[in-house]
């Protein structure tokens, strides 16, 4: 998701291809492998309505960090299209050094494709982020599918196969044994 600013692991499309191989939910699925979303608050945030519902809590304090920085990012894919079609992303910072009354931030947007909604979680010392990868993360929230994705049927191709004719012509055709009693052979047109 480009909307996101997480180190890249090395590790991330692996991690991905393993989970969607063991056909588990990609729901609460951690980006970044260090560490998860749930590090950084008591309460977790839920997904309600299409907005990220963000309870009022007290949040812990992390090393020398002074705010939070919550981020949704929100990206809409279609694959029967096989592109991104829409991606929003809304923000709020909090002081975690002061009550946290709660938040609300929009998560979902309509449109055609598979939504995909990740929490970005990071930890920032006045206005500058930490660059240890224990101080920010990213989980999958929730996975909306809002369009059928259509098989066409496909009808094998047939072809006429044409019979076997030796180029000297005095070779004979070789004789095909006779089909099963009740079964008409189908003859080419000649």
């Amino acid at each position: 998701m480009p909307q996101l600013d997480i180190n890249y692991d090395g590790s991330l499309v692996n991690r991905l291809n393993k989970t969607l191989i063991q056909a588990k939910s990609l729901e609460g699925f951690r980006l970044n492998k260090h560490t998860g979303t749930e590090k950084f608050s008591s309460v977790q945030p839920v997904i309600q309505n299409g907005h990220l519902i963000i309870p009022a809590q007290t949040l812990p304090a992390q090393g020398a960090a002074t705010h939070l920085e919550l981020t949704v990012a929100a990206t809409r894919i279609s694959f029967v299209e096989q592109r991104i079609t829409q991606h929003h992303k809304a923000s709020i910072t909090i002081n975690i050094n002061a009550p946290f009354s709660g938040a609300e931030l929009e998560a979902a947007f309509p449109g055609k494709g598979t939504l995909f909604i990740v929490l970005q979680v990071k930890m920032l010392n006045g206005k500058e982020t930490s660059a240890d990868c224990r101080l920010m993360a990213a989980n999958i929230m929730a996975i909306t599918i809002t369009e059928n994705r259509k098989r066409k049927q496909q009808i094998p191709s047939i072809r006429k196969v044409l019979p076997y004719i030796p180029a000297s012509g005095k070779e004979k055709l070789p004789v095909l044994p006779k089909p099963f009693p009740g079964i008409n052979p189908i003859s080419p047109k000649q």
